[in-house]
């Protein structure tokens, strides 16, 4: 698979060198901020636009710096975030206010207990 700086300089060979640091510099001192391919576009997406002229639409951009997500994640051995987890059983908040030794009023206060069966 391709380096950033490889689809940098394939995709974008009119990059002068001090625009080519600042771009791969961004990208590096970005990394762990990244969380989707459209940050990093946000980051230099606008850049790599006026760099391209009428050479690549904003379609194109997108999927450059699509590819650069993909190769900085695979380079740093990031697996995705996952963003939900799906647990075994539902959560019974009640159970763990039962282990506390806590005022009743302060508890009435903070959990309005209801049945098992209610669904609000």
């Amino acid at each position: 698979m391709a380096t950033l700086a490889e689809i940098l300089r394939s995709e974008f060979p009119q990059l002068d060198a001090e625009l080519f640091q600042y771009v791969t510099d961004v990208l590096d001192s970005g990394q762990a901020d990244f969380e989707s391919a459209h940050d990093l576009f946000e980051a230099v997406g606008a850049l790599l636009q006026d760099v391209s002229g009428d050479t690549k639409d904003d379609e194109d951009i997108r999927n450059i710096c699509q590819r650069m997500y993909r190769t900085m994640r695979l380079e740093n051995n990031h697996v995705p975030k996952q963003n939900q987890v799906l647990l075994q059983a539902p959560i019974q908040l009640n159970q763990i206010t039962d282990q506390y030794d806590v005022d009743p009023q302060i508890l009435n206060v903070l959990l309005m207990k209801k049945g098992q069966s209610s669904v609000r």
